[in-house]
């Protein structure tokens, strides 16, 4: 009887040190996915849940039919996975994780970082549904497989400096500073499904999905050549004809333009003004967390740009006296490649309207 009694003492322990030690996973995995907003500017809000029928306190907003729960962070918050991350007009936020990874969360944007459920899927997974993100990502950290989608294309990162700006269905821009991102468009029969679940005939494109691998100093520009929207009401109108008309996409690469380099550099950098310093003002604690975070990223930036252009590496550290932190050794890289980029030959309305003036560059690569 008494080594009965034992034996369930030992498989009782058991059962608990396999029970901390599979809390203790959770808890460092889950905090391996969590940033910190270490700066930001105008107006952020992030929407945590996502359930079928109000729950908890409010204040709640309905989204995608989903009910969540909506918050106004500051800096040294958390963003955790899952939760939706969006930004308003002429409103930026910087997200760095304890690694040092970094995501730059451009205006009127709306992104989500979600980690795979499944152990054999070791890749992390943004959903960038509009704007601008641009993320620098260590090759050694946990987001070194991560995915990027927008609603029309794909991408496979391998620890890079890149940037996209999502359009809605019918447009996305990617651009590689540093790195390689594998690019791929989605079907797009899905994107118009996407669009309008109750749609039962969708017009194919007969073409085979367009993909390319983006290198450093190189953009790419994916379109579908007619509205999504347009094509939504072709189709209600339609419901049982059958699907005569192809539907054109378009992928076009090229060197990344001076002019591009502009739009990136003014849509992830965060410049407060004095005011909004005054505001964001924050306990000694949170301080010396952000400092902490600084310090990592800058070295997560450095050990890329080591790794991929020595020779710019060699030069940013004769000059570290004049670089202090993390934004400002993203500024000197843009400027750099700014340097050498070529002029934009024809610059469409959006672009020039995101370029914000001929001041631009001026406005955005001082520090």
């Amino acid at each position: 009887m008494e080594f009965i009694h034992w034996e369930r003492k030992f498989m009782l322990g058991k059962f608990l040190l396999s029970l901390t030690f599979l809390l203790l996973s959770s808890s460092l995995f889950a905090a391996t996915h969590t940033g910190t907003i270490s700066k930001m500017r105008g107006s952020v809000e992030v929407l945590s849940g996502g359930t079928k029928s109000v729950t908890g306190q409010g204040p709640h907003v309905k989204y995608n039919g989903l009910y969540y729960t909506l918050s106004k962070p500051g800096v040294g918050d958390k963003v955790n996975q899952g939760q939706i991350v969006r930004t308003g007009k002429a409103s930026l936020a910087r997200i760095i994780f304890d690694n040092g990874d970094q995501f730059m969360i451009g205006p009127g944007s709306e992104y989500s970082l979600n980690i795979p459920s499944k152990k054999s899927d070791d890749s992390s997974l943004i959903n960038l549904t509009r704007g601008k993100l641009r993320a620098i990502i260590s090759k050694e950290g946990p987001r070194n497989k991560m995915k990027v989608e927008t609603r029309n294309v794909s991408m496979g990162v391998r620890g890079t400096d890149f940037y996209v700006d999502a359009k809605g269905y019918n447009r996305s821009d990617v651009s590689v500073i540093r790195g390689e991102v594998k690019l791929k468009e989605k079907p797009v029969e899905k994107i118009v499904k996407k669009a309008a679940e109750d749609i039962k005939v969708i017009r194919k494109s007969t073409e085979p999905k367009k993909e390319v691998t983006l290198k450093t100093g190189y953009s790419a520009q994916f379109t579908v050549e007619r509205k999504i929207d347009q094509i939504v009401k072709d189709e209600k109108k339609n419901m049982k004809a059958e699907a005569k008309e192809v539907i054109e996409t378009d992928l076009k690469v090229k060197k990344t333009t001076k002019e591009k380099l502009v739009v990136i550099q003014k849509n992830s950098v965060v410049q407060e003004t004095p005011e909004e310093r005054k505001v964001a003002k924050v306990n000694e604690e949170v301080k010396k967390k952000i400092e902490t975070l600084e310090k990592k990223a800058v070295k997560v930036t450095l050990d890329d740009i080591k790794t991929h252009t020595p020779e710019l590496y060699k030069k940013i550290k004769e000059e570290e006296k004049t670089v202090k932190n993390a934004d400002q050794l993203s500024t000197k890289v843009v400027a750099e490649a700014y340097k050498e980029a070529p002029k934009e030959e024809k610059i469409s309305a959006d672009d020039l309207e995101d370029l914000g003036g001929d001041d631009a560059y001026d406005r955005y690569f001082k520090f």
